[in-house]
Order: structure tokens, then sequence, then C-alpha cells
């Protein structure tokens, strides 16, 4: 969700996103971030709150452009998956340039998000001259639901404890959540994965050799099995991110092909 705080000048827009950013500290669970270009609100807001200053982005009295502004968002989304909540105060003022002019202000309970572009019901609408309305608002954008799942909230991107509720919504609305769910499964199984792993490399380690079995053949032979669980573990993500296997059927059932194998070698070679 994405909240608008607007005002006039000394209305006290930054004193009430301070105020949200530090009452989300008892609630939050994940890491909570405030982008301002200011030092001056450091000290006002909560130490669990990480304070970012953009006016590294400035060169000299020139204005950040929005390009600049967004890559930055967007490097911090990137080094950081569990970021929860993202405020940034003064963004206007940051990209303010001589040609900038606020035309329409829009005021709305909810947005929805389609195929179609943007719309809202029955939203407060104050255009250049202040004149305020209140009426249906929808405007065209090439930013869709898809194109927002795809490009910003890929599975590894969210962490493994926000996992679970953001797929119960997604699912809720019928956003495709199935690379989501192979993501839940393969972090929830990953100590079975490290445990089938260990298990093979026993397999190679503590064995003898055999008259027809020499380091060479053993050496090889390691290099193919590693290539063959590369495959089929991709393979069975694919099948499960495409819904063709239930996505822990998909997870569970190459680290059992691993065990397995293991098991064969282990049998094969006379162990120590």
């Amino acid at each position: 969700m994405i909240k608008f705080i607007t005002g006039a000048k000394g209305t006290g827009k930054t004193k009430i996103i301070i105020d949200m950013a530090n009452d989300n500290v008892a609630t939050a669970k994940g890491d909570i971030v405030f982008v301002t270009d200011t030092d001056r609100y450091m000290y006002s807001l909560n130490y669990r709150v990480r304070m970012v200053n953009a006016k590294q982005l400035k060169r000299g009295d020139s204005p950040v452009s929005e390009e600049a502004l967004i890559g930055f968002i967007k490097g911090l989304l990137a080094g950081n998956h569990d970021i929860e909540t993202l405020y940034i105060d003064g963004a206007h003022r940051m990209v303010q340039n001589a040609s900038f002019k606020l035309t329409t202000r829009i005021e709305a309970k909810t947005v929805t998000l389609d195929d179609d572009g943007m719309s809202a019901k029955s939203a407060r609408v104050w255009d250049a001259n202040g004149i305020e309305k209140k009426r249906d608002w929808s405007v065209a954008t090439r930013l869709t639901p898809r194109t927002v799942l795809d490009r910003y909230l890929q599975p590894d991107q969210i962490s493994f404890w926000q996992l679970p509720s953001f797929i119960r919504k997604m699912d809720s609305i019928g956003a495709p959540v199935r690379g989501h769910l192979v993501q839940f499964w393969t972090l929830l199984f990953l100590p079975l994965s490290l445990v089938a792993m260990a298990t093979l490399g026993v397999a190679f380690s503590q064995t003898r050799q055999r008259r027809n079995y020499n380091f060479g053949t053993k050496f090889a032979l390691g290099i193919d099995t590693c290539f063959a669980l590369y495959f089929i573990t991709n393979m069975f993500n694919a099948l499960g991110s495409t819904g063709a296997l239930p996505a822990i059927l998909a997870i569970v059932a190459p680290q059992l092909i691993i065990i397995a194998a293991a098991a064969t070698f282990i049998t094969s070679f006379d162990t120590i």
C-alpha cells in the first residue's frame, strides 16, 4: 500500500510521518526506513527506525532528478529484503525544480489498480486552482498488478517470516502465488537439503576404493552427480512454479532423491 501525506507548507506533514514511523515500531516485524534530505529529524525518530539522508544525491544546489530518487529507493529495497515499511519525507522538495507544477491532488480511501489503470470511487479531487470536486477518478497507466508482482515482489525479495501472510493476501485476491509457495517450502526445508548434501558427501568420502573404482573414477562420478542433482532440483522447482506439481512435493522430492542416491553409493562401496 502507498499512502501520501499532502498539505500546504507548515501544516505538520513531517511530524505526521515521524509519528507514523515511531508508532509502527511497536507492531513491525521487519525493518523501518525513514528517507529524508536533512539530519535534523535524527533525534525525533525511534532508535529502531533507520534514517537515511538522501542529500548525497544532490549535486550542489541542483535538485535531485526523479530517476535518481527512484533508483536510490530501489537500491535500498534491493539491499535489504527485510524492509517492511518505507517512509519518504519531502519527496516533492527533493525533486522540485522551476518547471514543476502540481496540477491535481487526489484523496481517496482506497485506490484500485487493474489492467486498465488506477481508479478510485468518490475521490476528492483538487485542481491547480485549489477547487475541490468529489467524483470518481481514474488514470491510465502502464503499471499493472502483474508488473507489480513480477518486478517489485519477487519471491526472494520477501523474508521467510512475511511469506505466509503475503501468500494468503495474494491468494485471496486471485494473484498467482505458486512461485512464492515454492520459495516458502524451499526455505522451510533448507535443513533437509543440508542433511541430504551432507549424506551424499559422506557417501563419497567415507568409502574404501575398490579395484575398479579409483580416485579419478570417483571424482568424475561426483562431478556428474552434482550436475545431475542441479538439473533435477531446477526441473522440480520449475514444475512447482508452473503448478504441474504441488509446491511442497517439488521441494521435498529432490532431497529424497539425493538421500536415496547417497544410500545407493554407501551400499555399493565397502565402507570403512
